[in-house]
């Protein structure tokens, strides 16, 4: 993989996840009026922006395992995003009529991730 597509697909980590952080700080005051499977969701989504944080780090500096947690982290937080936005599993003030197309997006995201981190027929694994 090239150092350009290792680094882009880092910052688009790292910005995702850091913005995963920034929405669970918001919502740490009121997480406690939410439904149970509301609070489960908020966490699976802080766990799966940790994943793309630390992923895109890991990409940043070249190291080993980069590649697979940045996989890992995009497609965790797509999967996220489909529950916790698309199903309305999450708390959002997101506007109904947009809830479709963030999934959309984040699937996008995850399937420019992966494909910025593909292993091209010369790079080593």
């Amino acid at each position: 993989m090239s150092a350009l597509r290792r680094r882009a697909a880092g910052v688009l980590l790292v910005v995702d996840g850091a913005g995963a952080a920034m929405t669970l700080a918001m919502l740490l005051s009121v997480i406690a009026t939410h439904q149970p499977t509301a609070i489960v969701m908020v966490i699976v989504r802080a766990v799966a922006g940790a994943i793309e944080l630390v992923g895109g780090m890991l990409l940043l500096q070249a190291r080993e395992p980069g590649v697979t947690v940045a996989r890992t982290g995009a497609v965790a937080a797509a999967v996220a995003g489909t529950l916790g936005i698309g199903l309305r599993l999450a708390p959002s003030s997101l506007d109904p009529s947009m809830r479709m197309p963030v999934v959309v997006g984040y699937w996008l995201f995850a399937v420019v991730v992966v494909g910025l981190t593909r292993q091209g027929p010369r790079d080593p694994q």
